[in-house]
């Protein structure tokens, strides 16, 4: 959403961007077709767990590497995106200077936004984390070539998921 304020700010005021907003202007590229600047490194935040199989993570992407820290269990991966755009090959092993420094970047912006820092919690019940997170994870399920059986398991994978939602709201 601060990227729509700036973009609205520089209609409005063309050449006075909003001051004290994290964001870029796409109104070069909506008036014209032509980006307004060159490439800037990206920064992703989601620190808690969803309904749709999300876990606490946090992501930067910086030109062709795109670099993934996963906060609940410390599990780093590396893509390069131009030579895999579907993040299918984690190359942060192979990468590992590359890896560390993209971390420590990531590490830096969350302490310079004062971002939400995660605890863990006493109470977690570790069989039923196991079964939504591990056993299964959604965010690698790709629909377009999921067989019968990778369906089936999608499917069990949503029950527990909704019988662990209906759990916690009772």
């Amino acid at each position: 959403m601060k990227g729509a304020c700036v973009c609205r700010s520089s209609f409005a005021a063309p050449g006075s961007p909003a001051s004290g907003v994290d964001g870029v202007s796409q109104a070069r590229l909506l008036r014209t077709g032509n980006a307004s600047r060159g490439a800037r490194t990206f920064f992703w935040h989601i620190p808690h767990y969803t309904n749709q199989g999300s876990r606490p993570a946090g992501a930067l992407r910086d030109g062709r590497w795109k670099l993934v820290e996963h906060y609940d269990n410390g599990q780093v991966e590396l893509f390069d995106l131009e030579a895999d755009i579907g993040e299918s090959r984690d190359v942060s092993k192979v990468n590992a200077d590359r890896t560390g420094a993209l971390r420590k970047r990531l590490l830096e912006w969350r302490r310079s936004v004062a971002a939400q820092e995660n605890t863990p919690n006493p109470a977690v019940d570790l069989d039923l984390y196991r079964q939504i997170y591990v056993q299964f994870d959604s965010s690698r399920f790709d629909p377009f070539r999921a067989d019968e059986e990778a369906w089936k398991r999608a499917a069990a994978w949503r029950e527990r998921m909704n019988a662990a939602i209906n759990r916690a709201a009772r």
